[in-house]
């Protein structure tokens, strides 16, 4: 933005940068797979790290929602996991998706401690993602023959829990 008055030039990030160190993120690891001639997406809950938990060793699952532009589509839940610094999942979901719709589609893996939301990743195309879930989506369209496997950063925000 020019301020005409002293003609200066202001920038500002809109997304703006994570200032926590790399120990400190909660992430979790999926692979993605989308095989166009069976119309199928595959997803792969693989392991989550460094997640905040509250210390109580409560449940933790994990969610995963396809979601279709304004509606829910169809959600899964992986098994009950005892709250551990570094879970396990290693769970296989999939979902019937024609080509046409993957563009109007995403993806919203929530992490929950009993019934307290942790934090979530939403993947998918450009309406809904940006950075490394768009990129790995993007990946995923471009590689139908591989389990396309990222590390993601939880987020917390309001937006992000994946309710339309």
């Amino acid at each position: 933005m020019k301020d005409m008055a002293e003609g200066t030039l202001l920038w500002k990030d809109l997304e703006g940068g994570i200032m926590e160190t790399s120990s400190d993120i909660a992430e979790l690891q999926a692979s993605l797979n989308y095989n166009e001639n069976l119309q199928r997406l595959t997803v792969v809950v693989l392991r989550a790290r460094n997640l905040h938990l509250s210390g109580t060793k409560e449940e933790i699952i994990l969610k995963v929602c396809l979601q279709g532009q304004d509606e829910m589509v169809k959600t899964k839940k992986t098994s009950v996991k005892k709250g551990e610094p570094i879970l396990i999942f290693n769970e296989k979901f999939s979902f019937q998706l024609p080509p046409s719709r993957l563009d109007r589609t995403c993806l919203c893996l929530s992490v929950y401690e009993g019934i307290c939301f942790v934090g979530c990743v939403l993947l998918g195309p450009y309406m809904y993602a940006r950075g490394k879930e768009l990129d790995h989506w993007t990946d995923m369209i471009s590689k139908p023959k591989e389990l396309v496997k990222e590390w993601h950063i939880l987020k917390k925000t309001a937006e992000s829990k994946g309710s339309f």
